[in-house]
């Protein structure tokens, strides 16, 4: 019975568009009001290539993810986390560190070759530290590419949070 709120109607939220600013002498990135443009923007500055690949794999992530809620529909259950995330192909991620994730969905040869491409250093960057205050290199793939997996799904305009804030989900599986 809860309901959602776009992230565009949050108070103080602003557009609602991404603005990835890096800190250095580059300059900035703000998203369009235009898709196409927005989309034009991201080719440019991070090349089509590494774009459609994280893209992809964020594509993939959250099909695997889903895998969760369907195995949890047919009351299948699991004696261990790893079962679990084996079961829903997500397992891999938790072995690997972002870099080495992003290297892996790159075609980098190593993490720190990844972590330097403008992908990486300014888009992943920027994604992780939105969601979870972390820095790309301090932190494992699962939980990168979860924070990458919504450029799959529309990017910030498809972003959304519970109205009244998350916590009520907490609250209410507590009094169920």
């Amino acid at each position: 019975g809860l309901g959602h709120q776009m992230a565009t109607e949050r108070k103080g939220r602003g557009s609602g568009r991404l603005a990835i600013l890096t800190g250095d002498s580059s300059s900035p990135f703000f998203e369009s009001e235009w898709k196409l443009g927005t989309l034009f923007n991201m080719l440019w500055r991070f090349g089509p290539l590494n774009f459609f690949r994280l893209r992809g794999v964020g594509k993939d992530f959250i099909a695997n993810f889903t895998r969760l809620y369907e195995v949890q529909d047919q009351g299948q259950s699991f004696a261990t986390p790893r079962a679990l995330l084996t079961a829903a192909s997500l397992y891999r991620w938790t072995t690997m560190s972002c870099g080495e994730g992003l290297a892996e969905a790159l075609g980098y040869n190593t993490a720190a070759e990844a972590e330097a491409a403008a992908i990486s250093a300014e888009l992943a960057a920027a994604l992780t530290r939105n969601n979870y205050n972390q820095e790309v290199r301090d932190m494992g793939a699962l939980c990168c590419f979860t924070a990458v997996a919504p450029l799959a799904a529309g990017g910030s305009k498809a972003a959304w949070s519970v109205r009244g804030g998350n916590s009520r989900i907490a609250q209410g599986l507590a009094e169920k």
